[in-house]
């Protein structure tokens, strides 16, 4: 599925799953990260046509807790104790305050869970996360 000298690619779950296939073979990251930095497309096609990032890899044959970068996943509850955790330490719980904790590598599966897989329910965790 090399997209060397071709046009953009109308993305289907066939083409993603052959590309999560093809980036397997050789050898490149399957994470979300990965993805998103080296092929913003291939990125945004899982967004639109998964449900989730570990949907994609599932179907692509792949297994999702082997290619994360750091702990299990993230749901409401743990997104919550996160955020009231760097409430109670004094550390903001706003956006501007969580994108520096990007670079944290340590820290990263929070901050992918609030950009993406939990976008919807960010805005709710803050809302209880500072009561």
């Amino acid at each position: 599925m090399s997209r060397a000298a071709k046009g953009p690619i109308k993305w289907d779950k066939g083409k993603i799953v052959a590309a999560l296939r093809e980036r397997q073979a050789k050898g490149l990251g399957l994470n979300a990260w990965a993805i998103k930095r080296s092929d913003p497309q291939l990125a945004s096609a899982i967004e639109r046509h998964f449900s989730s990032h570990d949907a994609a890899l599932r179907a692509a044959g792949g297994d999702p807790d082997g290619v994360r970068l750091s702990g299990p996943a993230w749901d409401k509850g743990r997104i919550i104790s996160a955020l009231r955790e760097r409430r109670d330490k004094g550390l903001g719980v706003n956006a501007g305050a969580l994108s520096g904790v990007w670079a944290m590598r340590s820290a990263y599966s929070f901050v992918e869970a609030l950009c993406t897989r939990e976008r919807r329910v960010l805005k709710y965790a803050l809302q209880y996360a500072v009561q």
